[in-house]
């Protein structure tokens, strides 16, 4: 898996689904890339300008972004922070031990069968109440559409 947009979309769910955005950085090795495939590929060690944009994008120490800040738990943020490193160096091994380690972090590993069972329940009575909504809605729909069908009748017969 790829343990890099894992630990995006991580940081993302809890910033409460709010976009995690590239760096300035990334934007800036995606362009000079563009550019040096665009000319042909030709001899990286004369492309300055993606030389510079892979060293910055290479030093750059995204795990300290302000967007790992508005992570309030000090073990999850370590957790996102070693999930979206660029180096090697600490950074997890697979999104299989970032699940591991999440489910640590979050104490979610001492949730019992029983409150896991109440929030199922919960969900399953939410699905319930929107589809009957969702019914009473249609059946308004209808109702207001024959009632002012049989209004125009009476107009026409009148």
């Amino acid at each position: 898996c790829d343990l890099y947009a894992c630990g995006r979309l991580l940081l993302s769910c809890f910033r409460g689904g709010a976009d995690v955005m590239p760096s300035l950085n990334l934007d800036r090795f995606a362009v000079a890339y563009a550019d040096w495939a665009r000319a042909g590929c030709r001899n990286a060690e004369k492309c300055y300008g993606l030389l510079w944009a892979l060293k910055e994008l290479k030093s750059e120490k995204i795990e300290r972004s302000e967007e790992l800040l508005d992570i309030d738990k000090m073990e999850i943020r370590l957790l996102l922070s070693r999930c979206i490193k660029r180096s090697r160096y600490s950074r997890l091994g697979s999104c299989w031990e970032a699940a591991e380690m999440l489910a640590q972090a979050a104490c979610w590993l001492g949730m019992t069968d029983d409150f896991l069972a109440s929030h199922k329940v919960a969900v399953e009575e939410a699905k319930r109440a929107a589809l009957l909504d969702a019914h009473y809605t249609l059946a308004q729909e209808l109702f207001e559409q024959e009632r002012q069908g049989s209004a125009a009748e009476s107009q026409a017969a009148g």
